[in-house]
């Protein structure tokens, strides 16, 4: 379900972006933080919508997003594993601070960055995929790992 709080003019969207929903249904999100607040552009909503999808995205241009709150537990290669339980390879288990991201009209665009989430400058996000984009870590991007 959908609810408009506020109707925008500028073609970019705010919402929660977590996944795994409300860990307390009754009282809402505990801290922006467990929300995963995302604003996107409209291509980068795209790109969202056929990554929830499974689909691959086709973008009329590069997509441009920021989540200033970071994210909860995700895995930098595999994408929509919900746990660090039932990860593959658990090293690639990141909980992070705050981001920009970059959804690429075209991934090919994006080779020769690392795929190394621990160096600091920006990396690839699910590289072997058709959902490759660039994570582009700002202050306190390392503030919840451990």
């Amino acid at each position: 379900m959908t609810t408009i709080l506020c109707q925008g003019t500028n073609g970019w969207t705010a919402m929660a972006a977590n996944p795994r929903g409300m860990s307390d249904i009754e009282n809402g999100w505990k801290t922006p933080h467990e929300a995963m607040p995302m604003v996107g552009d409209g291509q980068s909503l795209k790109w969202v919508k056929t990554f929830m999808s499974g689909t691959k995205p086709e973008l009329d241009f590069d997509g441009f997003a920021w989540m200033l709150h970071g994210d909860m537990d995700e895995d930098n290669s595999t994408p929509i594993v919900m746990s660090k339980a039932e990860d593959k390879d658990p090293n690639q288990w990141i909980e992070s601070g705050p981001y920009l991201m970059l959804m690429p009209k075209d991934p090919a665009t994006l080779a020769g960055y690392t795929t190394d989430f621990n160096e600091g400058p920006p990396y690839l996000m699910f590289s072997e995929t058709q959902y490759a984009h660039l994570m582009i870590p700002i202050e306190d991007y390392y503030k919840y790992q451990q």
